[in-house]
């Protein structure tokens, strides 16, 4: 299947959880699972693989705006055999039906719903809606200690993803007497923000693996997978889904005794449409210019800023000072950072300073319901994690946002390729040698200890695994990048900020008149071009190399922002001149037609013939 070229080794990692699977009847003396035919596709293939046209998917386009209208009364006739998806956008009710619908169904009929999700603030959120829907109080002085150690809330069980990879070693017990025993007795299964396979397979190498055992342990249970976000997660459900057998109880998992073995039907798939029409988008180049702007709003309108590391974070709140506050994962606990904050965004879906910069802590499930907040900046590289930051925000009726997305140049691409390059040179030497990956890669230098900790993994058997879904994320990762950085080389130094606008249908709305104090941008960047242009030819001395130095440093910054290292840092501090190779390097990163030559001690700055001048 096309879906899987570039994944070479997904096979045997398949066949590996499926003979362990098949392995667990034979020790019974019961016959080998046969796989059922799959229905073939014609030998016709489109170019681009699209999961819309895979023979399981039995596509439901709902022109409902909600979940709960879109499904209607569909639930109660689902079966295990026809797993579920919904794939509506953010904001579209997914939880809300859950609880006002499902649950209602279940209660009268004494049935019991697992919902699994991706973060704490989000299980912490769905527990106290539970709780409330079903009349069930919490004590006064309960911590979120308890709150997490607490999974059953009526008939609503609530697991994290991550809580249930560390439990997977227990799915094969069936004694319920047995203390590690693991309830899968459910008429549903919801998994809630089911593109967390994929978001965080990079540093979580479990997860493909999660994916195997979750829908092997519960085929018996009708299976709900919910994302706004379904591109890159669907063509992993449908592998998973097609290729291992339903078993219609769950006490016969493990020990199946002489039951027939079925395979899924279809996969349902509603879907709604998505509209980003309430989005104003504007850009940005470097976080200076967009901390610029903030700074000069003296309105009481309030901003949401995603960053993409600590350090960002750090020196948002730093630059913005008083009226801005920073939550990061460490905030999720009760004694860390400002968690005052972040109960409140959890509990009360709003925050009370007029300036919130955040890590992707908050990227999943979390709502932020409040009409002062009119401005979200967006720091990404990555498709998902744009959308669902973006659906952090819940709109009211007719409201409009502030949309601010941060241009790349080619060297800022760059860095991110050779961070995904790093990861995927330990999967090649993984293939390579298993000897010189262990010198390397367990015994090494912290760091490169840290990238096989987040890809490779030990099973049960001591063998090193790696994760599929990660290894396909980076390569489709890096191929994107690729392209993006070939497009800025090429002069079309908007790139990025088109193919953000492309990830929400705006595409054509592109202007670049949108970039924020566009009229300033552009008088700082025709005096650098002037500055060069009365330099051209000209030949530079020692004492005017100096200032030539200093002068191109100053007008470069202000034309297209500080070098950036791949942390985030900036690369230009205070009182350093650049150097010739900095200078050209600035002047081929940002496509400028110019190169400055040193000869006999003398520098020259040339112009390149056939390029035209950046407008």
């Amino acid at each position: 299947m096309k879906f899987n070229e570039d994944c070479d080794k997904f096979s045997s990692a398949f066949n590996y959880y499926r003979s362990y699977y098949e392995d667990n009847y034979e020790s019974q003396n019961i016959m080998r699972i046969k796989k059922q035919p799959v229905p073939v596709k014609s030998a016709h293939k489109k170019a681009i693989y699209d999961w819309h046209d895979e023979e399981i998917i039995k596509l439901i386009k709902c022109k409902q705006k909600h979940v709960k209208d879109g499904i209607g009364k569909d639930y109660i006739n689902w079966i295990p055999r026809v797993p579920i998806l919904i794939d509506f956008p953010t904001g579209g009710g997914k939880n809300t039906w859950i609880m006002e619908e499902l649950l209602p169904y279940c209660i009268k009929h004494n049935e019991k719903i697992l919902i699994i999700v991706n973060r704490v603030a989000l299980a912490r959120q769905v527990k106290l809606d539970a709780a409330k829907k079903q009349e069930i109080g919490f004590p006064k002085d309960f911590t979120n200690r308890e709150m997490d150690a607490t999974e059953v809330i009526g008939c609503i069980t609530v697991r994290t993803y991550q809580k249930m990879i560390n439990d997977m070693k227990y799915f094969h017990i069936t004694d319920k007497k047995d203390p590690n025993y693991i309830d899968r007795d459910f008429k549903y299964i919801y998994s809630d923000e089911t593109h967390y396979y994929v978001s965080d397979a990079s540093f979580s190498s479990r997860t493909y693996a999660l994916l195997v055992a979750f829908r092997k342990y519960h085929s018996h249970v009708i299976r709900i997978y919910g994302t706004s976000t379904p591109d890159e997660i669907v063509p992993w459900l449908i592998e998973v889904e097609k290729n291992l057998p339903i078993l219609e109880r769950s006490d016969r998992i493990c020990n199946p005794a002489l039951t027939s073995i079925l395979y899924p039907i279809e996969m349902k798939c509603y879907t709604g449409k998505r509209n980003y029409s309430f989005v104003n988008a504007k850009y940005f180049r470097s976080k200076e210019e967009i901390i610029e702007l903030i700074l000069s709003d003296h309105s009481a309108k309030k901003w949401l800023i995603f960053v993409k590391s600590k350090a960002d974070g750090a020196y948002f709140q730093e630059k913005l000072g008083d009226q801005a506050i920073f939550i990061d994962a460490s905030s999720k606990e009760e004694n860390g950072k400002n968690h005052e904050t972040y109960e409140e965004i959890v509990k009360q879906q709003k925050f009370s300073k007029r300036i919130l910069v955040t890590t992707t802590v908050l990227d999943n499930g979390v709502n932020i319901v409040d009409p002062m907040l009119l401005n979200v900046v967006l720091m990404t590289t990555d498709k998902t994690t744009f959308i669902q930051t973006l659906g952090r925000k819940r709109l009211r009726k007719e409201e409009k946002i502030n949309l601010y997305i941060k241009n790349l140049n080619s060297q800022e691409i760059n860095n991110y390729i050779f961070s995904i390059t790093e990861k995927l040179d330990a999967y090649d030497l993984y293939n390579e040698s298993i000897i010189s990956f262990k010198d390397k890669y367990l015994a090494g230098t912290p760091e490169d200890y840290k990238i096989a900790n987040n890809l490779f993994y030990f099973d049960d058997k001591g063998k090193i695994e790696w994760n599929p879904i990660a290894i396909k994320k980076l390569k489709s990762d890096k191929m994107n990048l690729e392209k993006i950085s070939s497009k800025i080389s090429s002069g079309e130094i908007d790139a990025f900020i088109k193919e953000q606008l492309s990830w929400i249908g705006l595409l054509k709305t592109f202007d670049e008149d949108n970039y924020v104090d566009f009229k300033k941008n552009e008088k700082h960047l025709n005096e650098f071009l002037t500055f060069l242009e009365q330099l051209v030819d000209k030949p530079l001395n020692k004492e005017e190399q100096e200032k030539l130095s200093e002068d191109f440093k100053d007008k470069c910054i202000k034309a297209f922002g500080k070098r950036m290292a791949k942390d985030g840092t900036s690369l230009d501090r205070n009182g350093r001149k650049y150097g010739i190779e900095i200078m050209q390097e600035r002047l081929t990163t940002n496509n400028l037609p110019y190169t400055i030559e040193s000869a006999n001690g003398v520098w020259t700055i040339k112009k390149k013939v056939n390029m035209e001048v950046l407008e």
